[in-house]
This record gives structure tokens, C-alpha cells and sequence, in this order.
């Protein structure tokens, strides 16, 4: 699945189409195929094809006894990904309320908000909680280091970043 992402991210879908017709015949159930091929479909604007993959990819997780927060936040993290920002966050929230304590969903949340610039200062709000419960977690670091890079707080995010991958 990551040789398809990376063909993803360049923009070479039919690579990308090749690579994950080839790992379904060893790997039919596998997760992580599946739902790259509904991103993939969404890229293409094939919206029916995406849903049923997004069925398929639910079904696996339901099976596998998932609960309603993780199977939430798998759609919001599948959403992210297509670009498909309004239902991601929504899907976030969902999670979030669904399990108001899970600190990661939070996590999640931020990062999304910042990277996506939704509302980076709303995501570093989240951070900074995060970071008060919990101030040597270099992911939430990186994450407030990355949404000072986006409001262009270049020696700030430089200094958090750095000791956010010090701590890794």
C-alpha cells in the first residue's frame, strides 16, 4: 500500500490502480489496500466506486469487532485524505463525541485542522491542551510545531520541531 500512496501523491493513478491490483490477489482483505483504492476512487471522481470500497473497508473493521469511535475516526482520517475536508471534520467530531476522554481523537483533530488549514489556530489550541496534559509527547509537538511553520512562525516552529525530534 505505500508504493501505491507514493503514486498517489504524485498524481500517478494508473501506477497506483496497477500496484493495488497486484496486492489485492495476495492480500484480499487487507485493510490498508482497501482503503487506499476509496481514496484513489475519489481522486478519480468515481464517488460510487469510493463508497464501495468504503462499505467493504467497514465491514472489515466490524468484523474485527471495531468500535463505533474507531471505525469513525478511520472514515475521518479516509475523508482527509480524499480531500474531502467538510465530512472529515465532521467525522472527527463525531468521534470526539463518541469518546469525549480519548485524547488521540483530540490529537487527530489538531493535526487535521492545522495541516489542512481549516483552523490552524483551533489546532493549536488543541496542541497547547494537549501539551499541558502531557508535555513530552513529541507527536504533539511536532503537530504545534507544525501549525506555527503554517502562521509563518518560522523560528518557533524551528525551535518546537527541534526538540520535538530530540525527544523521538
Amino acid at each position: 500500500s505505500e508504493l501505491g500512496i507514493s503514486y498517489h501523491k504524485m498524481g500517478q493513478y494508473n501506477n497506483e490502480r496497477e500496484i493495488y491490483k497486484k496486492a489485492v490477489k495476495d492480500f484480499p482483505d487487507n485493510t490498508n489496500i482497501i482503503r487506499a483504492q476509496a481514496i484513489l476512487a475519489f481522486a478519480e471522481e468515481d464517488t460510487a466506486e469510493a463508497n464501495e470500497y468504503i462499505a467493504k473497508y467497514l465491514s472489515h473493521l466490524t468484523k474485527r469487532s471495531a468500535s463505533e469511535t474507531t471505525i469513525t475516526a478511520n472514515l475521518a482520517s479516509i475523508y482527509s485524505a480524499a480531500n474531502i475536508l467538510d465530512k472529515a471534520e465532521e467525522c472527527y467530531h463525531k468521534a470526539i463525541s463518541l469518546d469525549p476522554y480519548n485524547r488521540e481523537l483530540y490529537a487527530s483533530l489538531s493535526y487535521f485542522l492545522i495541516d489542512k488549514e481549516r483552523d490552524i489556530n483551533k489546532g493549536l489550541g488543541l496542541a497547547d491542551s494537549l501539551l499541558k496534559l502531557y508535555p513530552e509527547r513529541y507527536d504533539y509537538m511536532d503537530t504545534r510545531g507544525w501549525g506555527l511553520y503554517k502562521q509563518r512562525k518560522y523560528k518557533e516552529a524551528l525551535e518546537i520541531l527541534k526538540k520535538s525530534w530530540d525527544l523521538r
